[in-house]
């Protein structure tokens, strides 16, 4: 089976006539969050969107960061989103999450990771060491450094949160709920918008370390998962935790989509990444 795979459209329908003759093309679509711009509700891309779901064969999603309650309420409505629970085509089981971990929480986690495992330095892009900057963290003289941030510092991390954000357990309860429903399946994807966290610097990742959920990695280390799908990075990436294979799609606004090509007999499950 072929599902068409699509994540951060973020109001970008320039490919709109090649995804509706993907949908209809293939078993299914779905969809890993960030369909409009940060706090920002559009009835155009609330229009299209519809009419991408009414030419697939069949549909699941999961809200992204930017979510207003209307849109996770129509997304909803449109009897997609599994947020917090699932889908199954055949003998093949989704079951998702959407939205990101709490920013501030993830914030002073960085902070940590560098003062507590001083990371040995790696070429980083300079976008990754001006976020990097942003957070309180230098490279300096060929080792990273940590400003020393009072509560004051810390409360003004807080006009960086998301309209949709969790807590950690509240993420790890959301996927138990959905995963519950399909456990038995022989094929139990995990669809999210965050990525799972993986330990240690990446220069791949946008900030040059992960920014993921540890509750979903958590998860991955106690439930029997097949495969994950993610968003939220705008990039390709690919990797393990443990032994599940993880992967993270790039962004429609940049002109990829990817196809997800499952074998309900095998169980071999495979993604490439397509631009349009």
């Amino acid at each position: 089976m072929k599902f068409l795979v699509l994540a951060d459209i973020h109001d970008t329908w320039t490919y709109y006539d090649k995804m509706v003759e993907l949908a209809e093309s293939t078993d299914g679509v779905v969809f890993l969050g960030d369909l409009m711009i940060l706090k920002k509700v559009s009835s155009l891309s609330l229009e299209k969107f519809e009419l991408l779901r009414d030419a697939a064969n069949w549909m699941v999603a999961v809200p992204g960061n930017g979510p207003l309650p209307e849109v996770v309420e129509f997304l909803t409505n449109l009897r997609i989103n599994i947020h917090g629970s699932s889908s199954r085509i055949e003998d093949i089981g989704f079951f998702g999450v959407g939205g990101v971990s709490n920013s501030v929480d993830l914030i002073l986690e960085l902070r940590r990771y560098f003062i507590q495992e001083k990371p040995k330095p790696i070429e980083l892009a300079p976008r990754s060491l001006e976020t990097l900057a942003f957070f309180g963290i230098h490279l300096r003289d060929g080792a990273f450094e940590v400003d020393e941030w009072n509560s004051k510092k810390i409360k003004e991390m807080e006009a960086l949160r998301s309209p949709f954000e969790h807590t950690e357990d509240e993420i790890f309860s959301l996927l138990m709920k959905g995963y519950q429903e399909i456990a038995k399946l022989d094929i139990r994807i995990l669809i999210s918008h965050i990525p799972p966290y993986v330990d240690g610097l990446n220069s791949k990742l946008p900030e040059g370390i992960s920014t993921g959920s540890r509750a979903i990695t958590r998860f991955l280390r106690t439930q029997d998962v097949s495969y994950v799908l993610s968003g939220h990075y705008h990039l390709y990436h690919e990797f393990m935790i443990d032994s599940v294979p993880c992967v993270v799609v790039p962004a429609v606004v940049d002109g990829y989509y990817s196809i997800l090509s499952v074998n309900p007999t095998s169980g071999a499950i495979d993604v490439t990444v397509n631009k349009f």
